[in-house]
């Protein structure tokens, strides 16, 4: 019996504890499948991610549609790229005037939400990571 019980013990913690959300830990609200999600964090309220989670983010520096991050800006903030040959479409309805993609200066074509482009943090390493938001006061992440 003392075994039993110490067997339902150690799975309720391996099942139970360790699969629990942690306090400020993203819960996404759409399917992996989606272009884009929303998720919300308890820090910091909603934002968007794309289909595998990764945080999207936008700077202030980007007042048009136009990109201002090149050079040694991609290197830390890549764009959130469209795939090359794919005509865009929404990925859902409530997305539909909001998203798009624009052209690059080397002809990519980036995503963007309502005017600014969307951005990953090279210092996010997987999903649910907000390590960019903030930074220099001009990166957040993007809000639906």
């Amino acid at each position: 019996l003392a075994t039993l019980l110490i067997l339902f013990i150690a799975w309720v913690w391996y099942f139970g504890v360790r699969t629990a959300p942690q306090t400020g830990s993203p819960q996404s609200t759409l399917e992996p499948s989606e272009l884009v999600q929303t998720v919300s964090h308890t820090q910091l309220g909603d934002y968007l991610a794309d289909s595998k989670g990764k945080t999207l983010y936008t700077t202030t520096n980007d007042t048009t549609l136009e990109s201002t991050c090149y050079d040694d800006c991609l290197k830390v903030w890549p764009p959130f790229l469209a795939p090359r040959g794919k005509e865009f479409q929404a990925p859902r309805k409530e997305l539909a005037e909001k998203m798009n993609v624009t052209e690059r200066k080397d002809g990519s074509k980036q995503y963007y939400y309502i005017t600014r482009p969307l951005y990953y943090y090279k210092g996010d390493k997987g999903a649910g990571d907000t390590n960019g938001h903030g930074i220099s006061d001009i990166l957040f992440v993007a809000r639906p």
